[in-house]
């Protein structure tokens, strides 16, 4: 196209092109995380605002990128601010494919957001995948859905690996649910994962919210779980054992031993 020559011949084309071939190779669409490695790529500070003025220029001036807002608030409920949504437009698909000779890979937001409740929960559980695989685990793209015995089927948020383990892991936020579907959820969660259950929260008030609903709904004596939360990891919080899970109950007869860590 006309465009793509015009394009090529300009001064910024080699810093353009380069956030054009990061978005559509990696699929990132948070505008932290494409400024830090669109800085590795073009050598310089994540933080220097030239990432700022190439997006700037792909959205108003090439029209290849979309940035939005789609978060009801600024401040994000793990901590810090919740990110601008940058993803690649028709134009910016089309242009990977002239640079590269390859399908671009989904905006992570865009491939997660139709199977979670809101924004918030799609941004959240992208995280937690980023925090779980620093740690060491390996995020499955593609969760199972695990038949049930009522003839339903459960579907985890996010299905992790590590050491040859399998965790499937659900990812919450604190806000208010309908308690009878919370109770239905957690005995569907408990037999679809044989009892282990493992649950990542945004924060210390929703994770304290979902050790009342596992014991409720399990029974006191029954309810066994790993949970844990965004914002204490953040700050370097750790179990007592030094593993990420900072709530661990395991259901030992009528008195259950509380493990926390």
């Amino acid at each position: 196209p006309e465009w793509m020559v015009d394009w090529r011949k300009s001064k910024h084309f080699e810093y353009d092109s380069q956030a054009i071939l990061l978005l559509g190779r990696t699929g990132l669409s948070r505008r932290p995380e494409i400024a830090g490695e669109l800085g590795k790529l073009i050598n310089v500070d994540g933080n220097s605002g030239t990432h700022a003025r190439i997006i700037k220029r792909l959205v108003e001036e090439l029209g290849m990128v979309s940035v939005e807002k789609p978060f009801q608030s600024r401040g994000a409920s793990s901590g810090g601010s919740n990110p601008d949504i940058i993803q690649l437009t028709d134009r910016g698909k089309l242009t990977y494919r002239l640079l590269s000779g390859t399908e671009p890979l989904p905006g992570e937001f865009e491939r997660l957001q139709p199977a979670h409740v809101s924004p918030e929960h799609t941004l959240l559980n992208i995280e937690v995948a980023d925090f779980l695989q620093k740690v060491g685990y390996k995020i499955l793209t593609e969760a199972p859905a695990i038949d049930l015995p009522s003839g339903g089927k459960f579907i985890p948020d996010l299905v992790a690996e590590k050491e040859d383990d399998v965790y499937f892991i659900e990812v919450e936020r604190g806000v208010s649910k309908d308690t009878r579907a919370r109770q239905t959820k957690w005995l569907n969660f408990q037999t679809a994962s044989g009892g282990r259950i493992y649950v990542f929260c945004d924060n210390l008030e929703c994770m304290c919210g979902i050790r009342k609903e596992l014991i409720d709904a399990l029974g006191p004596h029954r309810a066994a779980f790993s949970l844990t939360n965004l914002a204490q990891l953040k700050n370097g919080d750790r179990g007592k054992d030094g593993s990420i899970w900072l709530d661990r109950r395991k259901g030992l007869g009528p008195q259950a031993r509380l493990e926390p860590g």
